[in-house]
């Protein structure tokens, strides 16, 4: 070797690094391979480091290429005595082998040792952490099972399409409708139905709904009836002395004299083929013409006895045996017997508990 190599070491000239790098990883252009050439020519540091480069290369390639990693575990054990004393001591290793699988040739990486006690501590803290988080799962179900329930309200009476509002008469050419849906469960009345008071001509209809933009209309002979349920749509049941309130609006067109509405609380029995009913009470609401008006009646069903005859059933047909009332399900029914048109909007019931009376 030369001087010139001394100094092609001591600087490592970085353009003929570079270009000896792009020609062992093959992606030199001819203009830097030329280059490379005019370098490498008359000049022994450079050829000498060129040929240490490819060598290496080569070296690499030859022990890498294809490349293979195995890790072995292996298990240690020791016995010694000391001080009379035996002791085993127990060690795990994993050694990790990388290399060359066509030519055999490995390098294998020094192990290293861990003592089984370590290994062991490690899976008891992993045991302890599972044994912390089932504990906890478990405390959290029993949480849950002893917290309180939800507080649900009670199921309260109500009625049905209490506004008459359920029919959408606003595209509806006609102001009128003869379906009043939830009022007609059992029987339907021809002279019952639902008007859109705003949308009316005639002088009968009042000028506008008590609230919202329907109103039920009963004309002379007609009548509604509402099945009894609770918010939770369970039925409500016959029992002596049940105490009923209904409140609501009714209008009269203007006349004279005053007109009656009556109430009642009825058992359907049969519809057909035969029809069969039973009323255990029955008011009378009377209303002034004129303006939307606010009643309020008691329908309160009989104390002593709920063994009733039929009220209510077709001509020519026996009125058949009677029947105890308790513990079935009851109606509402609301009928015109008067000789005017009634108009009703907002309506409700509850219950009158004994200690309200």
């Amino acid at each position: 070797m030369n001087n010139h190599l001394t100094e092609l070491d001591s600087t490592n000239d970085p353009e003929l690094v570079s270009l000896v790098s792009l020609y062992i990883d093959g992606q030199i252009s001819e203009e830097e391979k030329t280059k490379l050439e005019q370098m490498l020519m008359n000049n022994d540091a450079a050829q000498d480091y060129f040929a240490t480069q490819l060598r290496m290369d080569a070296e690499i390639s030859e022990h890498m290429q294809p490349i293979k990693v195995e890790m072995t575990q292996k298990r240690h054990l020791v016995f010694e005595r000391k001080g009379g004393i035996p002791k085993i001591v127990a060690r795990e290793s994993h050694v990790t082998r990388i290399g060359n699988p066509d030519t055999g040739e490995f390098l294998e990486l020094p192990p290293g040792l861990e003592d089984a006690s370590v290994t062991r501590k490690r899976i008891t803290m992993i045991v302890i952490g599972l044994l912390a988080l089932v504990g906890a799962l478990i405390a959290i179900l029993i949480w849950q099972a002893n917290r309180p329930a939800p507080i649900t309200p009670p199921a309260t009476l109500e009625l049905r399409n209490a506004g008459f509002e359920e029919t959408d008469l606003s595209l509806d050419e006609s102001s009128t409708n003869y379906s009043v849906p939830s009022w007609q469960e059992f029987f339907r009345s021809a002279k019952a139905r639902t008007v859109a008071p705003l949308k009316s001509s005639s002088s009968d209809t009042p000028k506008e709904a008590h609230s919202g933009n329907n109103v039920g209309h009963l004309s002379p002979g007609s009548f509604i009836t509402q099945r009894l349920l609770y918010s939770d749509n369970t039925p409500l049941l016959a029992r002596k002395g049940l105490h009923l309130r209904v409140h609501g609006w009714a209008y009269v067109p203007k006349q004279d004299e005053s007109h009656k509405l009556r109430m009642a609380i009825r058992y359907v029995k049969n519809i057909h083929p035969e029809m069969l009913q039973y009323e255990p009470c029955k008011t009378i609401v009377t209303t002034q013409s004129g303006a939307w008006q606010k009643f309020q009646v008691d329908l309160i069903l009989p104390s002593d006895s709920l063994l009733l005859k039929p009220s209510d059933f077709e001509k020519g047909v026996s009125a058949g045996a009677q029947v105890d009332l308790d513990g079935k399900a009851i109606n509402l029914s609301i009928d015109n017997r008067d000789r005017a048109s009634i108009f009703l909007d907002d309506l409700s019931i509850e219950i009158i508990e004994e200690s309200a009376l």
